[in-house]
């Protein structure tokens, strides 16, 4: 027998216990009883929940399991590995990159596996566009409910999550349903199972887990769901990044150096990482992620007129807001960022689409630890 979705009761009739439990004593009677065993060699069921357990005991463990926490040998099922892509944009009809494909989709990683989103991949090479299909399915309005609960500030580790924080949780007494969570291990347990989010392993601890986005796909979908929240607008994140943003368009240079001081100090930004201006760019990007939603588009490592521009931000509508260009030195200074944008002409590529230009220059100094900024107005 093969079952797909089994899981179907649980997730659409959450709070209907009884029918629950007539469902699970029906597969009981089909796998369990003599009559059951008798019938069939093998049984194959699969879904998103692991199989549901009652108390300390599965209601059918006579199965070997397999899932996004626990895969075994059967990583490489759980989506289309590297190969398999590759094989895929050699498609004639193919017309998105493997790199694309790859930002977009991947980044389950099980058992040392790449895995990326294989309804997502089919999509994505069909449509001939890589967006997030995954913001069109119904277990978003579950993300919700669990993110609401706000176990031990959830809220907050989901927004340090989509700007690149990793999280600690344990799963060992996740219950494998979506109405009895208890605390935040069981919503990232739930999470990881969903496909909301994945999972790395600590050296040493065969109990704790590190969550993380794995990809393009899955934050945006994730920005999308947390925009919507009443509470979304009071987040201390999103007031420093509006305020970062605000601060840049009003010329505000020491405003600046202190706001991305505070983004430097916060969970978002590994320190130990923190050597060379790449390390700027994310930190600067991680500052801007939530006030430029929707307002800009960002390049980074631009081509433009002698050379590539740092980081370049785009407004989605032209002549709504300036172009921000943005330079980065790394035991240099804000001023040395500012000559570079002009005596390698990056602006020039815009000057015709855009009257209004705003140059960024900024330096870490690693003697002083600070953050200095030059800022000025393209005449």
């Amino acid at each position: 027998m093969i079952m797909d979705e089994w899981n179907l009761i649980y997730r659409e009739y959450q709070n209907e216990t009884a029918l629950q439990e007539k469902f699970i004593k029906f597969l009981r009677g089909l796998f369990k009883s003599d009559d059951g065993i008798s019938c069939f060699a093998l049984a194959y069921l699969t879904g998103i929940l692991p199989i549901k357990k009652y108390n300390s005991q599965s209601a059918l463990n006579g199965f070997d399991e397999y899932n996004m926490l626990s895969p075994g040998d059967y990583a490489p099922y759980f989506g289309f590995t590297e190969d398999e892509v590759a094989k895929i944009v050699k498609s004639p009809n193919c017309k998105v990159s493997h790199q694309n494909l790859k930002e977009w989709y991947e980044g389950y990683k099980i058992k040392g596996v790449d895995i990326y989103n294989p309804n997502s991949v089919c999509k994505a090479v069909s449509r001939n566009e890589c967006i997030s299909y995954w913001s069109k399915t119904s277990s978003n309005e579950e993300v919700v409910r669990l993110i609401n609960t706000d176990f031990d500030g959830i809220k907050k580790d989901i927004m340090n999550l989509i700007e690149g924080v990793r999280v600690q949780f344990d799963f060992t007494n996740f219950q494998n349903d979506m109405v009895n969570i208890k605390d935040k291990n069981d919503v990232f347990s739930l999470l990881v199972c969903l496909g909301y989010l994945r999972c790395s392993d600590i050296d040493g601890d065969e109990e704790l887990k590190l969550a993380y986005v794995p990809n393009k796909e899955i934050k945006r979908a994730l920005i999308g769901i947390i925009k919507q929240q009443e509470w979304y607008e009071r987040m201390e994140t999103i007031r420093r990044s509006e305020s970062l943003l605000k601060a840049i368009l009003e010329l505000d240079a020491t405003t600046v150096a202190t706001l991305i001081q505070d983004v430097h100090n916060s969970p978002a930004v590994a320190l130990l990482d923190y050597n060379d201006e790449e390390s700027l760019t994310y930190c600067v990007m991680t500052g801007l992620l939530w006030s430029t939603l929707g307002k800009y588009v960002s390049h980074w490592e631009e081509q433009a007129g002698k050379g590539r521009a740092d980081l370049v931000y785009e407004p989605t509508i032209k002549g709504t807001s300036p172009l921000i260009l943005i330079e980065f030195k790394y035991d240099g200074s804000a001023e040395e960022a500012i000559a570079q944008i002009k005596t390698q002409e990056y602006f020039k590529r815009y000057a015709g689409q855009y009257r209004n230009i705003i140059l960024v220059g900024i330096n870490y100094s690693t003697k002083t630890k600070d953050h200095q900024c030059l800022i000025e107005k393209l005449d």
